[in-house]
């Protein structure tokens, strides 16, 4: 029997190549948007002060008699907007900070994705599993279609996540990595006793240094000791 995995599970076929069997298996763009909002408002009202300040060349000595009353009135306008100047001046600089620390924040590790790609497919929040999958992953379906996928195969195969026990990533380089995971899980046609099953993800970041999974697949049991820890026994 020959089993290919895919995000909702296990898809396995007899020697004949008939189905056999299935089985189971946005805040922070948010956040950047509100900072180049508010970063181009700020911007926008910097603008706007410096260009209604009056120049500096512009002498008052010639000016005279009662005229000089206002413009003594525009003089006081103009530390107005002097203080207006530098009070914005320093909220741009303020947010272009905070939006350089937002860019530079350390993103979810390997583990954690695959933490919430679990608990998403455990509690039927297929969309917040599809935006956690790469484009091969989802085989290159729309969210609609991914999901309608998922829900059909979850039901079909009569799938129960009972629980899983995700490890820490092991790095294959900068932007790969491999996330052990330790799953309970029962479906009506391959698993029906709820045997543990070992799995690896493969996770790989994207340009936006997002992990994302790219490969879900089983390890045989005499594999175990490789990828898990020595508490992880094979049954």
């Amino acid at each position: 029997m020959d089993c290919e995995l895919f995000p909702a599970g296990r898809l396995c076929y007899n020697n004949s190549g008939q189905l056999f069997a299935l089985s189971q298996k946005r805040e922070a763009m948010g956040v950047e948007t509100a900072l180049l909002v508010l970063q181009f408002i700020v911007s926008l009202a910097l603008i706007v002060v410096v260009l209604l300040q009056r120049s500096k060349g512009e002498g008052l000595g010639s000016i005279g008699g009662s005229a000089r009353m206002f413009f003594d009135q525009a003089r006081g306008i103009d530390r107005t907007l002097e203080r207006a100047t530098t009070v914005i001046a320093v909220l741009a600089l303020g947010a272009a900070v905070v939006a350089r620390a937002a860019d530079d924040a350390p993103d979810a590790k390997p583990e954690d994705v695959v933490k919430t790609y679990l608990t998403a497919m455990q509690k039927g929040d297929y969309a917040t599993a599809y935006r956690l999958l790469t484009p091969e992953m989802r085989n290159n379906l729309d969210e609609k279609k991914w999901i309608a996928q998922q829900v059909l195969v979850m039901k079909l195969a009569d799938v129960q996540i009972d629980s899983f026990e995700v490890f820490p990533a092991r790095m294959q380089g900068e932007n790969e990595a491999i996330v052990p995971n330790l799953l309970k899980s029962k479906d009506k046609f391959i698993n029906q006793t709820g045997a543990n099953e070992y799995e690896l993800y493969t996770l790989v970041r994207g340009p936006e240094k997002e992990w994302r999974i790219a490969l879900q697949q089983l390890v045989e049991t005499d594999a175990v000791a490789k990828w898990f820890p020595p508490t992880v026994k094979a049954e």
